[in-house]
C-alpha cells in the first residue's frame, strides 16, 4: 500500500525543464543546452547582432552595395 501510493505520487508530477537551442555565430553549429546563449535577456544585444549577421550576408551575396549600405549604416548610428 506504502509502495503503491509512492509510485502514484511520483506519477502524478510530471517533470520539467528548459531546452535552449541556439546557432553558434562563430562556429555555425547548433547548440543545445539547459542555460541560456550568453545573449539571451539583452535585446539590445541581440538586435546588434542579428543586424551585424544580417550585413554579412548581404556583403557576401552584393559585395557592389557594400559601400552603400556602409553611407546608410553611419547615418543611421549618427541618428
Amino acid at each position: 500500500m506504502k509502495y503503491s501510493l509512492l509510485a502514484a505520487l511520483f506519477l502524478t508530477f510530471p517533470a520539467s525543464a528548459d531546452l535552449y537551442r541556439w546557432i553558434d555565430r562563430e562556429s555555425g553549429s547548433v547548440k543545445f543546452s539547459n542555460t541560456p546563449p550568453p545573449w539571451f535577456g539583452d535585446p539590445e544585444r541581440e538586435q546588434i547582432e542579428a543586424y551585424q549577421a544580417l550585413s554579412t550576408e548581404l556583403d557576401r551575396l552584393d559585395p557592389a552595395g557594400t559601400p552603400r549600405r556602409r553611407a546608410q549604416e553611419a547615418s543611421a548610428f549618427r541618428k
